[in-house]
Parts: C-alpha cells; structure tokens; sequence
C-alpha cells in the first residue's frame, strides 16, 4: 500500500477515548475514517446503538450504513481480497462482530443495531419517544421544502386578511398597516417577507418569546440590542485584539497626552482609555474610523487638522507610522463598523422590527394551525420540538435523561452543515457529558462546501466548534483538531494547479461571520508523472461586423474540434467533461458537437422538452394517436 502523506492523522482519528474536529476536503476519504472509526467503536461498546452516527441526507446515511454492513458481512465470512487497505478494514469488521453473540450478533449484522441517520431522522426520533415534552403530536408527516413554501404563503395571506379585517386600534393590525405602509402598500412584498421570516423563525426565536410572553417594548429593545449585539461582537474582538498588541495600543495615554499637548481638535472624538470589544464601545470605534480613515474606507494618507483633526505636522511622527501599521485587516473591520446604529440611540427604529415581529408573530399561528389540520410538520418545528424535549441544564427532561444514558459516541458527517438550531441540539446532548467517561465526539466536514448553505447552513459553527463547544454551566468540550490533506480523487498535476491557483486568490484570512473559509493545500495520495496540469487558454474576440452568437458558434465548433482530437487518445474508461457558463449557450455546444459527430450525454441545463429520452415518448405517443 502506497504511504500516505498524513497517514498519522488518520491514525491518530481512530483513537475511541478521544474527541476530534476533522476538517476533510473532497477526495480526501473522509467517509472511509468515519467508518474505520464506527468499526473501532464497535468493538469497544457493549450495544451497537450506543453509536450515533448522524449525517444531512437519506441518500448519505444509506450509503453509510450500506459500507458498514457489506464489510461486516465479510468480516463474518472471512474474507480476503488481497487489497492491504481493504482487508485492515475487514480486520477492523472482525474485532467488531466478535464481540457479540447470539441474536446480539444477529442483529448487527443486519443493522437493527446501527444508530446511521439523518439529524432530522434523529430529531424525529426524540420527538416521537417525548410527544407531550416535545409539543408535537404522533404520526406528523414531514413537508418537503416546497410544501413548506407554499403552506408559509398560504399562512402570511390569510394573516393579513385576518389582520386587517381586526378593529382598527389592535396592536396587531397597526403593526401590519406600518409593514404595508413600509413596502409602500406592495401586498405580494409583505407576502414574501412575512414566507421568508417563517422559514427563519428558529433564529427569531428570543425575540418571538418576549411577544409570546407578553413582555413590553423595553423587554423587546433589550432582547432586539442583545441580538445585535451579537452580530458586531466578533468584529470589535478582533479589533480590540489587533490594536492592543500594536505599538499605538500598547502607549494608548501617550498618544491621548501628544493630542493633548498639542491641541488636536480630534481629542474629544478620542476615548481616553483605549477602546473594548463591548458593545458600549462601539461608538468609539467609530469616532476612530473617522479620525483613521478617508470616507472611502481607506486607512488615510495625508493627516493634519483638516485630515481626522490631528495636529499639524502629524504626519511626521511615530504615532502616523504606529497607525500605518496596524494592517489591512484592522482597517477592514474599522470601516466595517461604521455602518452599525448606536445602540444606545435607536430605540426608536425598534419599533419598525417590533411590528414586524408582531405580524410574524400572529402569522406563525396561523401557519401551525394549517399544519396540524393537514397532519404535517416542517424541519424547522421538528428541530426545535427536539429541542424543547431535550430540555436544559436547568431543566432536565425524561428525553434528555434517557439519550444521555443511551448514547456514548456521537460521529457528525458533513457538519459544515450544520444549522444554529442543530448546533444548539447538539449541546444539549452533550450537556451531561464529563471528563474521562469515555463518551467521544467525532465532527468531520469541509466549510469549502458550505457554500450551498444547506437548509441555513452557517459554516462560522464549524469553526467554532474547532476550538470547543461551549455547553451551560460546564467546562466547553474541546476536540483535538485534524486537517485531512490527502486527495485520493484528482491526478498530482491537477492537485499542484489548484494549489497554485487557489492559494492565492482564496482568502488567506477567512471572515468567518461572513462564511469566508480558508484554503488548505492538498497533497497527491501518489506520486505520478509528477507534471504540472498546465491549462490551454483560448480567447475569441468579437470583430466589429461580427454578433456575439457568431462569436460563440467560432467557440462551440472549435471546443468540438479539440475534444475530438483528445476522444483519439483517450484512455479506456476515461470521459471527458465540458462545463458551460451558462444554460442559454448550451444550445449552441450541442450543435456543434451534433454537427462533428460527437455523442454525448448532458447532465443538467435541457429543459423537460428538450431530453432525448421525453422527445423519444413524444414521438412515440404521437405514433400510437396518430399512425
């Protein structure tokens, strides 16, 4: 077996007495470890259902289950395949049903046993053990998102014909007239943004109690600045963490005494002690981002009194270079913080969002009463359902008892996908958790995917859940953090390009609130030709007297031209792919591969009509109506 390059890792990953944060890229085998470690586990607990294995499609989580069975079927068998990697993995199958007997062993290896499914299957889980803890009756069918959408417009209609047909001094009915009156009477606006915070209410949720609860505007401004607050707090962390290790920082009353020595009308705009992270200090941030930077966000070039207030000659001093140095990053976040509202100022501009709220409010009702008469619920109730059945530290439930003492290895693939109100699922389950019990976590993912922000998807958990997940009241669980870089997927030459290429244009300083991840190289899983993947730039210009169509018929026809020189070479059981920028050119390609006589086969982009296989039945039932 070829040596893998971090081969150590995987190894290391496989140690049941430890929790890990895997973060592993496409083609890196990460399926393959969280199966390696299932097997381990098994051989190490004393009911197979102590594992929990959760993943965030059906499809995954049968396919997972599906390997784990096929190579304990084999492990029964004894068999040997001659591969060194394959058969370890068999090894691993062997130590696993050796543990078990009887109906036990029976049951395992039929998977009864194995605890594989989707966080969502799991929630349903809890749900239907804890119906009354949950507030969710039995037998509930689950709605697509689709089904979801339409039910959520449906609900925001019938609440503004139910709102407005109210008396005209209900608090529920003037809140709806501010909304009308703020889309500038645009009924199907409101509709849409009444449907889309239905989707969202999980994330609402602190502010939806306190009207839930009754409480007035003052309980609803202080949740509404918390919530805020919560947004900017990692931006003036990170400020206050760049500023207080640099030399302006580090001398903060020099630099308020040389203001004040020489007057500089910027000093009452200057906070004498050198600006927090707290919220409060938000307002001083930005009276600096005036003082530092020009109007265009940019760290300022000329200083003096008519430049940020400071004294004349400014520019010749320390303090200017001390400024200077500070970094793009520092200068980033300052510029970013401008737009924020003084929190201590706009109590006002709450009750906007209070009218709101109260309108998703009465909408949310209205919407939970058309699920219960249909018999369905959507994944948002089932997630907080959940939830609220796993009660809290302060209040512990019989569901939160029994999974705490059912469960003592959670394994979480593809977590990059995780959702607020998941991540909040997970704490729970880990509340009664404690050092050295012999309970793990196993959290693997790739943030490079969480681009398609899969059922609000927030890729900052991901990273935050690499430096510990914090839990109440108890010491935050803090995995041994692993960085997969073995592609077993893509040729070395391929790998040595990508490298090359997104190394430099990926953020080397990810914005993790705004879902910016890293770039990591990857490293081959064997070395080939070692050749660098080098790629064929060719550029069409469009002549004066030539249309932009004409321009990508010259394209198409030549595209044809050159995979038809590489179908002469090409390999047994190799394919090659074309990718388009957009559907509407597609039309275009085909012909010209129609025209040079290539077959092919596309993916994705026809329209219904337009595949081969509809055309074909088409014609066919035209034959059989008309022969």
């Amino acid at each position: 077996m070829t040596k893998v390059p971090d081969l150590e890792e995987r190894k290391k990953a496989l140690d049941i007495s430890s929790h890990f944060h895997v973060e592993s890229p496409a083609g890196a085998g990460k399926t393959g470890l969280i199966i390696e470690r299932i097997l381990t586990l098994l051989s190490g607990v004393s009911n197979p259902s102590e594992i929990l294995a959760m993943t965030f499609t059906r499809k995954a989580a049968a396919e997972m289950k599906g390997r784990i069975l096929e190579i304990l079927r084999a492990a029964a068998e004894n068999e040997k395949t001659g591969d060194e990697y394959t058969d370890s993995v068999i090894e691993k199958g062997k130590k696993a049903i050796s543990r078990y007997s009887g109906l036990r062993r029976e049951m395992l290896l039929s998977g009864a046993d194995l605890q594989i499914t989707t966080i969502h299957g799991f929630c349903l889980q809890v749900c239907t053990r804890a119906p009354l803890e949950s507030g969710l009756e039995p037998g509930l069918v689950l709605v697509d998102e689709r089904e979801q959408e339409r039910l959520q417009e449906i609900a925001a209609r019938e609440v503004i014909n139910d709102l407005l047909s109210r008396p005209q001094n209900d608090p529920a009915r003037s809140a709806l007239e501010s909304r009308l009156l703020m889309h500038n009477m645009d009924v199907k606006a409101l509709i849409a943004e009444i449907s889309s915070l239905l989707a969202k209410r999980d994330q609402l949720g602190d502010l939806l109690s306190v009207l839930g609860t009754g409480e007035d505007s003052d309980q609803f401004l202080e949740k509404f600045q918390e919530n805020i607050t919560e947004i900017i707090r990692m931006q003036l962390r990170r400020l206050e963490e760049i500023i207080t290790e640099s030399e302006i920082g580090k001398r903060w009353d020099d630099f308020i005494d040389y203001l004040s020595e020489h007057d500089a009308k910027c000093l009452e705009n200057v906070p004498r002690e050198c600006p927090s992270a707290h919220w409060k200090d938000l307002s001083h941030w930005q009276r600096l981002s005036d003082i530092f930077l020009t109007n265009n966000g940019k760290i300022r070039r000329s200083w003096g009194p008519r430049h940020g207030g400071l004294p004349a000659g400014f520019s010749k001093t320390t303090w200017k270079s001390a400024i200077m140095n500070l970094g793009d990053e520092f200068v980033e976040y300052l510029n970013e913080i401008r737009r924020y509202p003084d929190l201590e100022k706009f109590a006002d501009e709450v009750e906007a969002v209070e009218d709101l709220i109260l309108v998703v409010w009465a909408a949310l009702k209205v919407y939970r009463k058309i699920c219960r008469s249909k018999g369905v619920i959507d994944y948002v109730d089932l997630e907080l359902g959940a939830l609220k059945a796993l009660g809290s530290v302060e209040s512990v439930t019989d569901s939160l008892l029994f999974w705490d003492r059912s469960i003592k290895h959670i394994l979480i693939d593809e977590f990059q996908d995780t959702s607020s109100t998941e991540y909040r699922i997970i704490q729970r389950l880990l509340g009664g958790w404690e050092s050295g019990d012999g309970r793990t976590l196993f959290l693997v993912g790739d943030p490079k995917q969480s681009i398609y922000r899969f059922r609000k998807a927030d890729v900052s958990i991901f990273y935050k859940a690499e430096k510990g997940i914090e839990r109440d009241g108890l010491e935050p669980i803090k995995p041994v953090p692993i960085k997969l870089r073995t592609n077993f997927r893509s040729s070395s030459g391929l790998i040595s390009w990508v490298n090359s290429l997104f190394g430099k244009t990926v953020m080397s300083r990810p914005r993790i609130e705004y879902e910016e991840v890293r770039f990591i190289d990857a490293i081959p899983a064997c070395d080939n030709d070692g050749s660098r993947c080098i790629p064929e730039f060719a550029l069409f210009v469009k002549q004066e007297d030539e249309s932009g169509n004409r321009v990508r018929r010259r394209e198409a026809t030549y595209l044809a031209r050159k995979v038809e020189e590489r179908l002469a070479i090409l390999e047994p059981g190799e394919t090659i792919g074309v990718l388009v920028f957009t559907r509407t050119h597609l039309a275009c390609y085909l012909e010209a591969f129609k025209e040079a006589g290539i077959p092919l086969q596309v993916k994705d982009g026809l329209k219904l009509a337009e595949i081969p296989e509809v055309a074909h039945l088409a014609n066919l039932a035209r034959a059989i109506v008309r022969p």
